[in-house]
């Protein structure tokens, strides 16, 4: 059996990355950054393991950007491929 992942807050996402809301936005428009998980019209949230496998991988990949947005495609893709079925 596949427990469902633990979401997190904005905030939680803020204090573990050390970056701004904005910022993590911005990183999630770019590819850089795993997208939130809407709960409803004004809930969203994010995979704290998503969240920190993108951490580990900046840190990992000495910033590269290309290294990331692999990553978050791969983690994308993934989750699509589990939860709609």
């Amino acid at each position: 059996m596949e427990l469902l992942p633990r979401l997190i807050k904005i905030g939680d996402v803020c204090e573990l990355t050390g970056r701004s809301r904005a910022k993590i936005y911005r990183l999630q428009e770019k590819g850089l950054f795993p997208h939130s998980i809407r709960l409803g019209p004004r809930a969203v949230r994010w995979s704290l393991d998503e969240v920190k496998t993108a951490v580990i991988v900046r840190r990992a990949a000495f910033g590269s950007d290309e290294a990331v947005r692999f990553l978050v495609a791969n983690m994308q893709a993934t989750r699509s491929a589990r939860y709609s079925a």
